[in-house]
Protein backbone atom coordinates (compact mmCIF):
# COMPACT_ATOMS: atom_id res chain seq x y z
CA UNK A 1 0.00 0.00 0.00
CA UNK A 2 1.53 3.27 -1.04
CA UNK A 3 -0.97 5.49 0.77
CA UNK A 4 -2.10 5.32 4.40
CA UNK A 5 -5.49 3.70 4.93
CA UNK A 6 -7.75 4.90 7.74
CA UNK A 7 -9.37 1.83 9.31
CA UNK A 8 -11.36 3.92 11.80
CA UNK A 9 -10.89 7.15 13.80
CA UNK A 10 -8.14 5.56 15.91
CA UNK A 11 -6.35 3.13 13.57
CA UNK A 12 -4.44 3.87 10.36
CA UNK A 13 -1.96 1.92 8.25
CA UNK A 14 1.18 3.93 7.59
CA UNK A 15 1.63 3.59 3.80
CA UNK A 16 5.07 4.06 2.22
CA UNK A 17 7.69 5.26 4.68
CA UNK A 18 10.19 7.92 3.62
CA UNK A 19 13.87 7.51 4.49
CA UNK A 20 14.57 10.80 6.26
CA UNK A 21 17.25 9.86 8.80
CA UNK A 22 20.77 9.94 7.39
CA UNK A 23 22.11 7.28 9.77
CA UNK A 24 19.70 4.50 8.76
CA UNK A 25 19.89 2.88 5.34
CA UNK A 26 18.17 0.07 3.45
CA UNK A 27 20.52 -2.91 3.09
CA UNK A 28 22.24 -2.58 -0.31
CA UNK A 29 22.53 -6.38 -0.60
CA UNK A 30 18.78 -6.91 -0.99
CA UNK A 31 17.35 -7.33 -4.50
CA UNK A 32 13.98 -7.92 -6.13
CA UNK A 33 13.26 -9.29 -9.61
CA UNK A 34 11.32 -6.76 -11.70
CA UNK A 35 10.52 -7.16 -15.37
CA UNK A 36 13.02 -10.01 -15.71
CA UNK A 37 16.02 -8.32 -14.09
CA UNK A 38 17.34 -7.99 -10.54
CA UNK A 39 17.12 -4.48 -9.05
CA UNK A 40 17.93 -3.13 -5.57
CA UNK A 41 14.96 -3.62 -3.23
CA UNK A 42 14.14 -0.29 -1.58
CA UNK A 43 11.61 -2.09 0.63
CA UNK A 44 8.82 0.38 -0.11
CA UNK A 45 6.30 -2.29 0.96
CA UNK A 46 7.25 -2.09 4.66
CA UNK A 47 4.14 -1.52 6.80
CA UNK A 48 3.18 -0.37 10.28
CA UNK A 49 -0.04 0.31 12.11
CA UNK A 50 -0.75 3.53 14.01
CA UNK A 51 -3.18 3.43 16.92
CA UNK A 52 -4.18 6.80 18.38
CA UNK A 53 -4.81 6.80 22.13
CA UNK A 54 -5.46 9.67 24.51
CA UNK A 55 -1.84 9.89 25.67
CA UNK A 56 -0.25 9.66 22.19
CA UNK A 57 0.37 6.96 19.59
CA UNK A 58 1.02 3.26 19.64
CA UNK A 59 3.03 2.24 16.57
CA UNK A 60 2.99 -1.46 15.71
CA UNK A 61 5.88 -2.24 13.38
CA UNK A 62 5.92 -4.81 10.59
CA UNK A 63 9.38 -5.90 9.47
CA UNK A 64 10.80 -2.38 10.10
CA UNK A 65 13.22 -2.55 7.14
CA UNK A 66 12.64 1.18 6.57
CA UNK A 67 13.82 1.60 10.19
CA UNK A 68 12.13 2.34 13.47
CA UNK A 69 13.19 6.00 13.46
CA UNK A 70 11.85 6.68 9.95
CA UNK A 71 8.61 4.86 10.80
CA UNK A 72 8.08 6.94 13.95
CA UNK A 73 8.85 10.19 12.09
CA UNK A 74 6.30 9.20 9.44
CA UNK A 75 3.65 8.32 12.06
CA UNK A 76 4.13 11.72 13.70
CA UNK A 77 3.86 13.46 10.34
CA UNK A 78 0.64 11.60 9.42
CA UNK A 79 -1.08 12.22 12.74
CA UNK A 80 0.37 15.52 13.92
CA UNK A 81 1.03 13.92 17.31
CA UNK A 82 4.42 14.00 19.00
CA UNK A 83 4.08 11.35 21.73
CA UNK A 84 4.23 7.64 20.97
CA UNK A 85 4.75 4.31 22.71
CA UNK A 86 6.44 1.23 21.28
Amino acid sequence: MTKPIKVNDSITTIGEISMVSSFEQVDADLFVKKEGSWQPDKLMDDQALIVKIESGLIVILGCAHRSIINTLYHARQLTGREKYML
